[in-house]
């Protein structure tokens, strides 16, 4: 006989497999046969060495001596005989009988039996089914007893039963028992039970100890058993029926394959968590598998099996709500915030009613909920807080603790009592925005992980509305910003134009006036005009330097301080520079430039005509410094001049130091003031990328 293309229904094969004595597996079969064929009747017969012998049929009231009267009887021997199973579409049609080796014939009335099916059971006897209609079996229906009576021989091989005499057909219920008058043989074998201890533990935490034969290829189980799979404990199962009718079909293979490993010498162990579904229920359940060979025989696999089906369904919560929490992520505002996370505690946490309530002044107010809560409650409240409504009262309490409040049972908490749509309840604060509040209908709908859970998704609302706070106040500092610029852009333009054009006209007119006559007033006045020449000028170089250098390149430090000591007023002061060989830094040219030409200014102008000032490398960190060997800066007064308008001299400015300052942080850089080696001042610019 053939491989069986159609597969068995589960519930026929868990059936065959938890079936406690080979009655209960003729019973199942019978019952089968009729449900998923078009048979008048279904008959199995075992092979006695002296013939078949019928053991259940599935009409009442049948006699040996009627059945073996019956039309197509000898296509049960004949199944036997060929180990090959037989269709006849029409026993009045020669041409319609089929069998998968050899042809075979048969007549009968029209009115008597007309359709056969027969299909050997290995080395036990067949299944019989006939009916009165022709054509009444297909090819289908032929495999898929096929496959039945596969599973049929497994299952009897679970038990060790006599050679049967039968003589008396009996009815009970709807199947006919062909009922044994001898008996001869021993009880079903059973391994010693387990020791108590053990039994506890497997109880308590859900697991089940097996053991395989390798070489049988058969399947025993030990511990709780009925109450986790719905088979008996300490029987004998064929292992591949056991695995079709128990393991989810996606996790067949993998298991297969393993064992498959074991049984080649491949492996000595088999770890995976797999699916089993228990017979009495459509729900799958995980189970951790760990397993191996036994040091001392080699052919026996055994394993524990955990249930570890609320740690998996807790893990693929976590991460349903991770995914629906980076939700929170895109979300602009508060609103969207809400009805993200409202969405998520329904989804990924199954808080079935859920809802956002923000602060407003005194007012929570309801932002966002789940659309079962307008089923349940209604109207939404808003939660007052200085409300004599217990309720508000309640929430607001626990708004100011901070922490998250849990109740079992509204009708048992003095408070909620009053809640009478809801009986569990969970109110979680968030920080100052608020509360998220997860109900349900039923008392004690919450557990542990569902608390838990729900104050991760708390904290994920709380970053998020913190972000977009955040957002909102960077947004109306950059508008801020933008209309500062545009004022000091305005500022600039009148200083740029305004002002310093008039000013050139004065000091072109006093200068023609003095060509002329010269005296004091006259001197005084250009030192004015040339002075407010000079505050225009830092002026508008400080208000157009910026906040940050994109532009840079490769500087020379010494190079460019040369420079800049040309075209300074430096009078009779000296210029000495400390760098041995190159040292070139990333900058904008001219905005360094700028830095050097005002503390060298600044130096020529607090240390005397004949100062002598240094520029050199600092030795402990990368950057440069500015000394002189002026009188100093004393050290109440170093936090100061990097302010603006601050100055010591009679006609300073006070921009010249700011000025610096501000480059030097555009660029990244840190400005300090301190003593010098001399005693002077000592400006040190760290924090400086070279190049």
């Amino acid at each position: 006989m053939s491989g069986s293309a159609a597969r068995v229904d589960r519930s026929t094969l868990t059936g065959l497999l938890s079936a406690k004595t080979p009655d209960d597996v003729y019973d199942r079969v019978v019952d089968a046969c009729l449900d998923r064929l078009d048979a008048d009747r279904c008959v199995i017969s075992l092979d006695t060495g002296d013939g078949l012998e019928p053991v259940a049929v599935s009409d009442d009231g049948a006699t040996v001596e009627d059945l073996r009267g019956q039309p197509g009887w000898d296509y049960q021997s004949l199944a036997v005989r060929d180990e090959d199973s037989y269709l006849v579409g029409d026993l009045a049609d020669d041409g319609s009988t089929t069998r998968r080796s050899i042809g075979g014939d048969g007549e009968s009335p029209r009115d008597a039996t007309r359709s056969v099916l027969s299909v050997p059971i290995d080395g036990v006897g067949v299944v019989f089914a006939t009916a009165t209609d022709p054509m009444a079996f297909t090819e289908s229906d032929r495999e898929w007893l096929e496959a039945v009576a596969l599973y049929v021989g497994s299952s009897l091989t679970r038990f060790h039963s006599p050679e049967p005499v039968y003589s008396v057909v009996t009815s009970s219920g709807s199947t006919t028992r062909c009922e044994q008058t001898e008996t001869d043989g021993e009880a079903p074998v059973a391994l010693e039970d387990l020791d108590e201890r053990l039994s506890f533990v497997l109880d308590a935490t859900d697991s089940v100890l097996w053991t395989v034969n390798v070489s049988a290829r058969t399947l025993r189980l030990f511990g709780p058993v009925e109450r986790i799979v719905g088979l008996d404990r300490d029987t004998e199962y064929p292992l591949s029926e056991f695995v079709d009718g128990f393991v989810h079909p996606d996790d067949r293979e993998r298991l297969v394959e393993q064992l498959q490993d074991v049984a080649v010498g491949q492996r000595d162990s088999v770890e995976l968590e797999y699916r089993l579904e228990p017979a009495d229920s459509d729900e799958s359940r995980w189970f951790r598998n760990r397993s191996g060979l036994l040091e001392d025989e080699r052919t026996t696999l055994i394993g524990l099996s955990t249930d570890v089906s609320e740690h998996v369904s807790r893990e693929r919560r976590i991460k349903r709500l991770q995914q629906r929490t980076t939700r929170l992520i895109g979300a602009q505002s508060q609103s969207q915030i809400a009805n993200v996370a409202v969405n998520a505690a329904e989804e990924a946490l199954t808080l079935p009613l859920a809802g956002i309530h923000l602060r407003d002044g005194d007012v929570l107010e309801p932002t966002a909920v789940n659309e079962r809560v307008w089923e349940v409650i209604g109207e939404v409240p808003s939660y007052r807080a200085h409300d004599d409504d217990p309720i508000d009262t309640f929430v607001w309490e626990t708004y100011g603790r901070g922490r998250p409040a849990v109740v079992e049972d509204t009708a048992e908490h003095d408070q909620l009592s009053e809640a009478t749509n809801v009986r569990s309840v969970i109110i979680y604060p968030l920080d100052d925005y608020g509360v998220f509040v997860a109900s349900a209908r039923e008392p004690d709908a919450f557990d542990s992980v569902d608390v838990a859970l729900g104050e991760v998704l708390s904290m994920g609302i709380v970053a998020a509305l913190e972000r977009t706070e955040q957002e909102d106040r960077l947004r109306e500092q950059a508008r801020e910003l933008e209309r500062k610029n545009e004022r000091l852009e305005e500022f600039t333009s009148i200083v740029s134009h305004d002002l310093r054009n008039p000013l050139n006209v004065a000091l072109g007119r006093v200068e023609y006036v003095r060509n002329d006559r010269d005296d004091d007033h006259l001197a005084t006045a250009q030192q004015a005009l040339e002075r407010m020449a000079s505050i225009i000028e830092e002026t508008l170089a400080l208000a157009r330097q910026g906040h940050s250098v994109s532009d840079r390149e490769p500087v020379s430090v010494p190079e460019i301080a040369r420079r800049c000591w040309q075209t300074v007023q430096t009078a009779s002061a000296t210029l000495e520079t400390a760098f041995e060989g190159a040292f070139t830094v990333l900058a904008d040219r001219e905005r360094l430039a700028h830095v050097l030409e005002n503390l060298i200014t600044n130096a020529v102008e607090h240390g005397g005509e004949n100062v002598t000032v240094r520029i050199g490398p600092l030795t402990d960190e990368p950057g440069f410094y500015v000394e002189d060997d002026g009188p100093g800066i004393p050290e109440t007064e170093r936090s100061d001049v990097f302010e603006t308008g601050y100055t010591t001299a009679q006609d300073g400015t006070g921009f010249g130091l700011s000025l610096v300052r501000d480059i030097v942080t555009a660029h990244g850089w840190t400005i300090t003031a301190t003593t010098g080696s001399n005693g002077g001042a000592r400006f040190e610019i760290t924090d400086v990328e070279r190049s």
